[in-house]
């Protein structure tokens, strides 16, 4: 429970002096919100303003956005190359292209942006859906295992529907980005027990 003030006590009161409130002008809300609108990183004359259309979006995408697809491939393994005057050793990756074809285009006209669909595999067509099955079909390409889409910069960037991409596509100390789907080991791993 709380303790209680004595009734003497709250009968009491101290005397209060008033003072003088310096002539200080008030800041407000509306005084601060000016000065840190005011000097934001984006308000400089020499910045050209950005619009919103679609078009400018894409003008401002056309640097990021690469010139030519991708490719879908199966990690084999690990091994090692050996550089033969230092004998430094590399380690690199195996990776399979494992029948990877263009299946389809998307075009900036009839689906807003342009894109490559590769499929990568072989599925039986016993266990693909109907409206998988017509989409390959009309592609005159074999049902696919894996399905990817690679956004391009341009129609130049689009191969043509059916050709295969294998190891060639890419040139011999090429860098390229990689993406990976894994499965996550969380904590797995050594166990060590101390003595």
């Amino acid at each position: 429970m709380p303790p209680r003030i004595p009734r003497l006590w709250a009968l009491w009161a101290p005397p209060i002096t008033c003072q003088q409130v310096s002539a200080q002008p008030i800041r407000t809300i509306k005084s601060i919100a000016r000065q840190i609108k005011d000097s934001r990183f984006n308000q400089h004359p020499d910045l050209p303003l950005l619009s919103s259309s679609r078009a400018a979006a894409f003008k401002r995408k056309e640097y990021t956005l690469p010139l030519r697809s991708g490719a879908i491939a199966t990690k084999k393994g690990m091994s090692a190359i050996y550089d033969p005057t230092t004998g430094v050793r590399t380690p690199c990756t195996l990776l399979q292209l494992d029948r990877v074809q263009v299946v389809s285009h998307k075009t900036r006209s009839k689906h807003g942006y342009w894109a490559v669909q590769i499929g990568s595999g072989f599925r039986h067509p016993s266990n693909i859906t109907r409206p998988m099955l017509g989409h390959f079909a009309a592609s005159k390409v074999s049902p696919k295992k894996e399905v990817v889409e690679f956004r391009v910069r341009d129609e130049k960037g689009l191969a043509p529907i059916g050709s295969m991409i294998n190891a060639s596509w890419f040139q011999e100390g090429q860098y390229v980005d990689t993406r990976s789907n894994c499965r996550g080991m969380g904590f797995a791993g050594v166990s060590v027990n101390a003595i």
